[in-house]
């Protein structure tokens, strides 16, 4: 069931008012509007639960590293992994940053070995310590590391058996694309504009984006 997909599955049309994408949006509007979520301009430094104002959220794998730094001895907190959901779904996401040579590089040799270096074992297992997400699934399986942060181990069947492809517009804008929809919505979400007044700007501002054509190849 691809139905909440916010892009379609060819990669052409930005969903976000088709039945149940818009459906989703205004519950998620309506929980900021009711105060059940705290909205931007509601933050804290250092943030909302590590200053202990905010009872749960969702967060990456990672932040449990980042909250026992900030949080220290000061309150009790624990975490999960999000359960699934009625139709088998978490509402989990993976992504990731790809690492990568320039084939232009004056010093590739060099690069190379600074690329083996960040991506290896033992740099992955340093980064998740440290609030970072591993890019190995070796990582998430270390013992040590999983002594201190045990949901790291417990992902990995989701991994393994639970994830579904994610939907990338056809002409690869999908940054251009994110970043217009992140300044769009926040109309919205800040309470500026309501959903009816705004969502269809929001959909023709994004859509225009996903209808451009695809970057010029940059190196042949």
């Amino acid at each position: 069931d691809k139905r909440g997909w916010p892009i379609s599955e060819d990669g052409t049309q930005f969903r976000l008012l088709e039945p149940l994408v818009a459906d989703t949006a205004q519950w998620f509007v309506n929980m900021l509007q009711d105060r059940v979520m705290p909205r931007g301009g509601d933050d804290v430094e250092g943030g909302n639960f590590q200053a202990g104002i905010l009872a749960f959220e969702i967060s990456a794998i990672g932040f449990p590293a980042t909250y026992r730094e900030a949080i220290g001895d000061r309150f009790e907190w624990g975490y999960m992994v999000q359960p699934p959901g009625p139709d088998g779904r978490r509402g989990t996401c993976m992504e990731g940053n790809q690492w990568m040579l320039n084939s232009k590089s004056e010093h590739i040799d060099a690069a190379w070995q600074v690329l083996k270096r960040l991506t290896d074992k033992d740099s992955n297992i340093y980064g998740a310590t440290v609030g970072k997400i591993p890019a190995r699934r070796s990582a998430y399986l270390d013992e040590a590391l999983n002594a201190e942060i045990p949901t790291y181990a417990q992902f990995v069947p989701i991994m393994d058996e639970f994830l579904e492809p994610f939907p990338m517009v056809s002409n690869l804008r999908y940054n251009e694309v994110f970043q217009v929809y992140q300044q769009e919505i926040a109309f919205i979400v800040n309470g500026e504009m309501s959903w009816d007044e705004y969502a269809p700007t929001v959909y023709e501002k994004v859509q225009a984006v996903v209808d451009e054509a695809r970057p010029k190849q940059a190196l042949s």
